[in-house]
């Protein structure tokens, strides 16, 4: 298992046919693995959130394809997969009195995982996870 203080990419864009892929496919091309994504509409904007394994080539080719983006610092939880991974991780920090900001992940349902957690307090969820 790995707990570690990762970077998260967010990008709002329109909610149009294409942004998502034009994101995806702007990482592939620049061979850069993602961990984690999600993404989502919310009336005429869409946001994506990506967690990837180098954050100074995503930063590049995010800049060079002119895809707007802000950086935020999130937990990144990569495991085993199967029932009750996810529950465990937010019960330790619901122990601990950490609110979840926000929550996705990415599995197979067998292998390893990764689960992103947004929390304010990240040195203090670190040290409840680890």
């Amino acid at each position: 298992m790995s707990i570690q203080k990762k970077i998260e990419f967010f990008i709002d864009c329109p909610h149009k046919p294409g942004e998502l892929a034009r994101a995806l496919e702007t990482l592939s091309t620049a061979n850069v693995n993602i961990l984690a994504f999600c993404g989502y509409g919310h009336g005429d904007t869409a946001s994506m959130h990506f967690v990837v394994d180098d954050d100074a080539v995503a930063t590049a080719a995010l800049k060079s394809a002119r895809i707007e983006f802000e950086t935020h610092r999130v937990v990144a939880i990569t495991a085993g997969s199967g029932p009750g991974q996810g529950a465990r991780f937010a019960r330790a920090l619901a122990d601990a009195k950490i609110n979840i900001e926000y929550a996705y992940a990415s599995t197979s349902g067998k292998g390893n995982s990764t689960a992103v957690f947004g929390v304010r307090n990240l040195e203090q969820a670190l040290k409840v996870l680890g």
